[in-house]
């Protein structure tokens, strides 16, 4: 850890022991006013500033990145972010590379966060060594520690802030229960002038987001809550002799014609068949499928079009089948995957459970190989997304003699962007809608990975209705009747939503927004949901409350301005 952070830990612990402190004395809480003078007082960082001493003044290393930074964005991220196209609207080629003084830190962080998890540059479309990704990540690394070390905040601030990104986001897990990136579609918070992003001066809010908070809250509440009967679950099984099928009709194929060809000649006939055989034993350094009971091998492949590559699913719950002679290997190195492709009828919605039979092959002492699960399409030759969806790599622990089943659950509604034409263009057609999972070694050593046997499932429920749905619908005798069961949903919804207790005036009013729209709703369940959507985009929600800014009953027979034991509590979660 760098030393300014270190410094900015122990300041906002000595805060926070001050008002712990406070909290069990006799004597009148300190205003946050008085305990910001206290901590200034204090600051080592500032001290050091002050007399500019330790800490000098950073300039930004824009040389190293026009000779070395530069030419590797310009190769491997331009093409798809630069003038020619801007996926994802940002243009890598205008971003300002001074860190320290520019006003792109935001999609810097971005670019780092995409280059340190590996999603960019796509695999397929780029050769990004690690070295070079290495030495993108360093300097980037670098000039973020020299701009938080600039962009020191000096200036009064209001502490009426909205939720940055991931408060909401964590806000939203917390509160239904599930822990799903809600988040995703709002843009990242611009830095304030020390490199925070939870700086009150940058956390305003306008109509625009409001509507978009809004309707980020109402997709949360239907992905938490289901409607309707349990869904059935579809089930692919895939063994690898079933997937590499085609690859040794190739071979065998290959194998007659030689046959054919040379049907005048044995001599020369058999020299052909032993080179074919000979060749197809040899090593291979990209994903292969192996008959152990042969030695014989061939090459992985995988085209989109025609769907020809995949499996159809059951709505039986698929046998597992004993330990195959055919297997899949994915050797160590880039790009080794194997695709298993689904088709088109995967739900939009509920969880994905993959589950590989595997085992890793560890050669020269090295570490044992790590598996890591992708999501894809290909609906054309411009049309395509290939995304990872495993938060963490499987390491692969199992000898090749007593495989294992290594399991991921992935919810479909996080997986964005999906195949726009799977519901409208029939399998098998162009542009293609079927979808895939690729399972990659991910490892560092020269491990390889051995698979027999894969299977899907989705959507996969543990319950019905799941958990997260009775967290908002809860169990009550008065499920029959609406008025007095939605006024129960309300009030415990909103308590835990808005981090206090609410008064019946408050229920009052969200309750009568609920008599008002439920004739005109399809269902109960969506006139709640239509309810709750506005608990969620209310300021009570959305703002972190601070001592300027106060409007519950409790705050009016409060001293000066002092935080109530909830907002304190609030803070301190937050910066926990």
């Amino acid at each position: 850890m760098e030393k300014g952070q270190r410094i900015r830990i122990h300041e906002c612990l000595f805060v926070w022991c001050l008002a712990v402190v406070s909290l069990s004395a006799s004597t009148p809480l300190p205003s946050l006013e008085s305990l910001k003078v206290e901590g200034a007082r204090n600051s080592v960082l500032l001290s050091q500033s002050d007399s500019g001493e330790d800490i000098g003044i950073p300039e930004p290393a824009l040389d190293v990145f026009k000779s070395e930074i530069q030419p590797l964005l310009t190769t491997h991220c331009v093409p798809c972010h630069g003038p020619k196209k801007a996926k994802a609207r940002i243009r890598v080629d205008e971003l300002d590379p001074n860190l320290l003084e520019g006003n792109d830190v935001d999609w810097w962080l971005e670019i780092m966060a995409v280059l340190g998890n590996g999603e960019m540059p796509p695999p397929d479309d780029s050769e990004l060594s690690g070295e070079d990704r290495g030495k993108i990540l360093d300097w980037l690394s670098g000039e973020m520690r020299m701009a938080s070390i600039r962009r020191r905040a000096d200036g009064d601030h209001t502490s009426f802030r909205r939720l940055t990104r991931y408060e909401y986001n964590y806000a939203l897990q917390d509160l239904l229960g599930l822990p799903w990136e809600f988040a995703r579609d709002l843009p990242p918070e611009a830095p304030s002038e020390d490199g925070f992003q939870n700086s009150s001066e940058t956390l305003h809010m306008s109509v625009a987001q409001l509507e978009t908070y809004r309707r980020l809250a109402r997709k949360a509440l239907m992905r938490a809550t289901v409607r309707g009967p349990r869904p059935p679950v579809l089930h692919w099984g895939v063994t690898m002799e079933q997937r590499a099928k085609i690859e040794w009709d190739k071979q065998n194929s290959k194998i007659k014609e030689t046959k054919e060809k040379f049907k005048d000649d044995p001599e020369k006939q058999k020299k052909e068949l032993d080179r074919l055989l000979a060749e197809s034993k040899k090593p291979r350094s990209r994903t292969y499928f192996k008959n152990l009971k042969s030695g014989e091998t061939v090459p992985h492949s995988w085209a989109y079009y025609g769907a020809k590559y995949a499996h159809k699913p059951s709505e039986a719950p698929m046998e597992v089948p004993p330990r195959s002679e055919h297997i899949a290997v994915l050797p160590p190195g880039w790009n080794r995957k194997l695709v298993i492709e689904l088709g088109e009828k995967l739900p939009d919605e509920g969880i994905m459970r993959v589950r590989v039979r595997a085992a890793g092959r560890v050669t020269d002492g090295y570490r044992v190989p790590n598996l890591q699960l992708e999501f894809g399409w290909q609906a054309s030759n411009e049309g395509r997304a290939l995304l990872r969806v495993s938060q963490e790599d499987q390491a692969i622990t199992a000898a090749p003699d007593a495989p294992e089943f290594y399991e991921w659950r992935v919810p479909l509604g996080d997986i964005y962007p999906r195949n726009s034409v799977r519901k409208t263009s029939p399998l098998g057609a162009m542009p293609n809608p079927s979808e895939h999972i690729r399972l990659v070694n991910s490892s560092a050593s020269r491990g390889e990975v051995q698979i027999d046997y894969v299977e899907v499932a989705a959507p996969v429920y543990d319950q019905w209705p799941p958990a997260s749905h009775r967290r908002i619908f809860l169990e009550s005798p008065n499920r029959e009747n609406e008025v007095v069961y939605a006024r129960e949903i309300l009030t415990a919804f909103m308590k835990r939503a808005w981090r206090r207790p609410v008064g019946e005036d408050e229920v009052e009013r969200k309750h009568r927004l609920f008599r008002s729209i439920r004739e005109a709703s399809e269902s109960f369940e969506e006139a709640v949901i239509e309810v709750l959507a506005t608990v969620l985009s209310s300021p009570d929600f959305l703002y972190v409350v601070g001592d300027e800014w106060v409007e519950n009953e409790e705050s009016e027979t409060r001293e000066g301005s002092r935080l109530s034991e909830y907002e304190l509590a609030t803070r301190l979660s937050l910066f926990l």
